[in-house]
């Protein structure tokens, strides 16, 4: 309270609440000049009240949108949430033909990795005498070899190959 007895100053907070709207719209009604700050965060409680209510009858003079400024409003509305849609599909999805290319970089890989496990193998064979087993071994030590270099490939390498 100050020493005028016509003048109640109450926080923006407190003015929010007497109002029914949210502290943001407070300032922002303040922006649009609507309402005026007493001082700093304080406000005339019976001002900022008569100005709303002008504010207000004056925004209801002004009556409803017409049909078409409506229809314009939800159309521009429509497209920009089809459009941010579109952006964010577009930012989540691998395109086709990188997809086709890693794979196919892939596949190669295996099928070089695969073809050579014989000529990798072929030159320890001979020092196994014949073993079947131990020929095996290397066999499979070579398969070993190559799966565990394709499980260490990624989409990223692949497409930089």
């Amino acid at each position: 309270m100050t020493a005028d007895p016509d003048i109640e100053v109450v926080t923006t907070k407190e003015l929010s609440q007497r109002l029914g709207v949210t502290d943001r719209r407070i300032r922002q009604l303040e922006e649009e000049g609507v309402l005026e700050k007493f001082s700093r965060g304080r406000w005339d409680l019976w001002e900022s009240v008569r100005s709303y209510i002008e504010y207000l009858r004056e925004k209801r003079s002004e009556g409803p949108p017409s049909l078409e400024e409506a229809k314009a409003r939800y159309w521009s509305a429509k497209a920009e949430r089809e459009a941010r849609s579109n952006q964010e599909e577009a930012r989540n999805s691998i395109r086709l033909d990188q997809t086709e290319r890693a794979l196919q970089k892939f596949v190669m890989h295996i099928l070089k990795g695969l073809a050579n496990v014989s000529r990798r193998a072929a030159p320890k064979c001979p020092q196994h005498g014949g073993s079947i087993p131990l020929i095996e071994k290397e066999i499979q030590g070579e398969l070993d070899r190559v799966l565990r270099q394709l499980s260490e490939v990624t989409v990223v390498a692949l497409q930089d190959d």
